[in-house]
């Protein structure tokens, strides 16, 4: 479907957009030039074919929310060197008490560890699966955030949600 670029019309003049007009949710993105982007842009299978590790991807959402079908690709150090991880996000519907949707976003990338506060102070750690992982409050942002590392993989999983603790909690402890 060709997608058409409406250009408002001269100052002064009030015509309506010409029917051609398609709607942002009909709108298709061409896969190559998304995985083009810098950041690439890639489908989930397209994003496990990149990095050498298995992309995780959450099991239970909250109803509205789904998995957006596009994954970007975290840069490797170097230009020309291999990415060294992928970020998946997720989305819920928008409703009248908010301005943007609630998001959950999962950086998941090869690293050795270190200090992943970011500068913030963890609250109480929380267990995910096997791993102990850091939990960040940022109530004035309304961002819970939880990092953790699966030594045996050598990957790093740092969440970032607007979801409250308990549902963030409830969506990463079903990440397969």
């Amino acid at each position: 479907m060709p997608v058409h670029l409406y250009t408002p019309p001269p100052k002064g003049g009030q015509a309506p957009p010409p029917a051609s007009v398609t709607k942002t949710q009909d709108f298709v993105p061409d896969a190559t030039k998304l995985a083009q982007r810098d950041p690439p842009v890639l489908t989930l299978a397209g994003a496990q074919d990149v990095v050498p590790f298995p992309v995780r991807v959450a099991q239970y959402l909250p109803e509205g929310h789904e998995l957006d079908p596009w994954l970007m690709v975290l840069p490797g150090p170097l230009p020309g060197s291999d990415p060294r991880g992928v970020v998946v996000r997720y989305i819920g519907e928008r409703d009248h008490s908010q301005s943007f949707p609630s998001e959950l976003m999962v950086e998941q990338y090869l690293g050795e560890g270190g200090d992943l506060s970011g500068g913030l102070t963890p609250s109480a750690p929380e267990m995910i699966g096997d791993f102990e992982a850091q939990v960040y409050e940022i109530p004035e942002a309304g961002v819970v955030r939880l990092v953790w590392r699966d030594p045996d993989l050598g990957v790093i999983y740092d969440v970032q949600s607007t979801l409250d603790k308990e549902e963030t909690l409830r969506i990463v402890g079903s990440f397969e």
